[in-house]
């Protein structure tokens, strides 16, 4: 690929990325202010909320321990249900375009990681008040943020393919994303699992993602080398295995498209 096309690949990606997020916020009057009003608000929520009402004895930090993890597992969580429908709402592209059919999901991890990097913004913000340091150990976040990307795109484009052909896929992965949400360490305390049940570390790369969030952003502490890694492999499994799915279905999927055409 020439120098020429991959700038303009990427620009097309940019572009792709920037009208799904302005897309989220098209119908309000605000518009993308909503974007940073939106984390500032569940986070202002929280602290009076468990500071003056809920749980007034526990440790100051504990709101920044739940909005952690709670910002963290709505990446995974949004960009999924973001990227389920990408094929099924853009096959028309892929029948009229030579757009590259995995720059939609380059764009839609894009468009889910502007969201996380405000909400990140305001949490550091609200930490630094709160009187938490920081040091070189957040270059540790680089690998870890990576970890987040692949699992959640190559998750996107394996649940991509099955919309496809199963329709009620968005139901059962609201289940599925709401049962993630309580069998990793978001409100309750994450020694739980080294104590009592470590298998969970290798069945979900988010234990793992939240916990190592948490060591370098809220405890100025060495994340977990052994899990960060484990979770990185694990994530980069789920890519490629994504990936191939797409290559494979791709084609058929436009096929079924034009099947369903002819139908009507």
């Amino acid at each position: 690929m020439s120098n020429n096309n991959l700038i303009f690949r990427l620009e097309r990606i940019w572009v792709l990325a920037k009208t799904d997020y302005a897309l989220r916020y098209y119908d309000s009057k605000l518009g993308l202010l909503w974007a940073l009003i939106n984390p500032i608000f569940q986070i202002l929520v929280y602290y009076f909320c468990f500071s003056f009402f809920i749980f007034r004895n526990r440790e100051s930090d504990f709101i920044l321990y739940l909005f952690s993890g709670l910002i963290t597992w709505a990446f995974f969580a949004s960009g999924t249900k973001l990227g389920l429908g990408t094929l099924f709402k853009k096959k028309y592209l892929l029948e009229s375009t030579q757009i590259n059919k995995f720059d939609f999901f380059i764009s839609s991890i894009i468009t889910n990681s502007l969201q996380y990097f405000i909400s990140l913004l305001i949490y550091f913000v609200f930490s630094l008040f709160m009187g938490v340091n920081y040091s070189l150990l957040v270059i540790y976040f680089i690998p870890i943020f990576l970890t987040m990307v692949f699992f959640t795109m190559g998750i996107s484009m394996i649940l991509s393919v099955l919309k496809v052909y199963f329709q009620d896929i968005n139901q059962i992965w609201d289940l599925v994303i709401l049962l993630g949400f309580w069998s990793i360490p978001i409100i309750w305390d994450y020694k739980f699992v080294y104590d009592n049940y470590p298998e969970m570390l290798y069945i979900n790369p988010f234990t793992g993602i939240v916990i190592n969030i948490r060591n370098i952003f809220l405890y100025n502490e060495i994340p977990d080398f052994y899990i960060m890694f484990y979770d990185l492999g694990v994530s980069i499994l789920f890519l490629i295995f994504g990936a191939f799915l797409i290559q494979k279905f791709t084609k058929k999927i436009i096929e079924l498209r034009c099947s369903k055409k002819k139908k009507y």
